[in-house]
């Protein structure tokens, strides 16, 4: 399954998630975190969180079923994602044994080498559950997120 295949959703927050009560959001922290501040991200942590939101508001979140991959081996990749929800996984080798997998956390980043480097990517990345993860373009990456004050070096 190509990634362009797969559904895609604006990460801009629409009017009724603004207005919503923070007792509902309290009891949902679990399900999706872009209600929280973005700071949860370490990418963004000590960013302006207003520009953050800017920024983010024109990217795309994909939504991966479980065992979707994200990235595979070989492939050209111009993007870094950055998990919201779910769990992903990469393997660096062809065993899919879960013992072999690197375990991607909420919040952690995957693609960066192939979308900084452009050589193709290493590993294959599986939705192990269904999972949203921000699609972050290279020139967003790097000329809107980097150039940012408080964004992290790489």
């Amino acid at each position: 399954m190509a990634i362009e295949s797969l559904q895609r959703v604006s990460f801009r927050r629409g009017p009724e998630r603004r207005t919503a009560q923070r007792a509902l959001e309290a009891r949902q922290r679990g399900t999706d975190q872009r209600r929280l501040s973005i700071g949860w991200i370490p990418l963004f942590r000590n960013a302006d969180e207003a520009a953050i939101a800017e920024i983010l508001a024109d990217c795309e979140v994909l939504l991966l079923p479980a065992g979707t991959p994200l990235l595979r081996p070989g492939e050209t990749n111009h993007n870094v994602y950055t998990l919201l929800s779910g769990q992903i996984a990469a393997h660096l080798d062809a065993n899919l044994s879960p013992d072999a997998a690197i375990a991607i956390s909420s919040g952690e980043c995957v693609g960066e080498l192939s979308a900084i480097d452009g050589k193709p990517v290493s590993a294959l990345v599986l939705a192990l559950t269904d999972a949203r993860v921000l699609e972050l373009s290279r020139e967003v990456f790097w000329y809107r997120l980097m150039a940012l004050p408080g964004s992290p070096a790489i």
